[in-house]
């Protein structure tokens, strides 16, 4: 996340609320690295997961996050379980936890202090 973290603090100190899905989990062969992450305010992209569809896949998650605020981990990638199977062209499979996060939010701080 911390690829981005200037950018979300900036969104957050403006007094948006964000989903930030991040991938915590990778099996085989992904694009981006474990710990990479996006944010969506229902409306504009800060950051990329892997391309394509697997982004159009959490966006939909993300809008779900955004309107009632519970937390989700799903598994996107090849002859994925959950129904997610959005694939992957590396033929790899991602897990990534979403979460709303909002102004002054305690994480907030922590995010503010892994950046600096």
């Amino acid at each position: 996340m911390l690829e981005i973290a200037a950018r979300l603090l900036a969104r957050l100190d403006a007094g948006e609320t964000l989903v930030v899905a991040t991938t915590v989990g990778v099996d085989g062969s992904a694009p981006r690295a474990l710990g990479t992450s996006m944010a969506w305010d229902g409306a504009h992209v800060d950051g990329s997961l892997a391309g394509g569809c697997v982004e159009g896949a959490v966006l939909d998650v993300a809008d779900r996050v955004l309107d009632d605020g519970r937390p989700r981990t799903v598994h996107l990638g090849v002859g994925d379980p959950d129904g997610l199977a959005a694939g992957l062209a590396c033929g790899g499979r991602l897990r990534l936890h979403l979460a709303r996060l909002a102004p002054g939010a305690p994480e907030t701080a922590a995010l503010r202090e892994a950046a600096a």
